[in-house]
């Protein structure tokens, strides 16, 4: 329920005939920090890596095509391969390493304004 607060979810007690949209860090910060934000990434990182398993190119490709509709540019692209090499390297020695990085760049995504607005 918080995080249906913080995006201005409409009262069940009264009608409601107009909402009035707001935009707040709160929303960024529940998104990217929040169990229920975390959980869905780590759904679609284990469905990215269970669907491609082995085209690194074509699992990324897929990643944007889900979560943005579209596929990424080449700043993006390269954005997100330097994070994935990134997080691999952070997790490195630990369990999951692969999964954990696809899990924080899936949240990245569906916390983004690409995610989260259309245009």
């Amino acid at each position: 329920m918080g995080m249906l607060e913080i995006f201005d979810a409409p009262s069940i007690v009264f009608n409601c005939t107009v909402r009035l949209p707001t935009t707040v860090p709160l929303q960024s910060l529940i998104l990217l920090n929040s169990q229920f934000a975390r959980l869905r990434a780590e759904g679609f990182a284990k469905r990215l890596l269970i669907a491609i398993p082995t085209d690194f190119n074509a699992r990324l490709a897929q990643a944007f095509l889900l979560a943005w509709g579209r596929p990424p540019t080449q700043g993006e692209e390269s954005a997100a391969k330097a994070f994935l090499v990134g997080q691999t390297n952070e997790y490195a020695g630990k369990p999951k390493q692969e999964e954990r990085a696809w899990t924080d760049l899936a949240n990245m995504l569906l916390a983004s304004n690409a995610f989260l607005y259309v245009e």
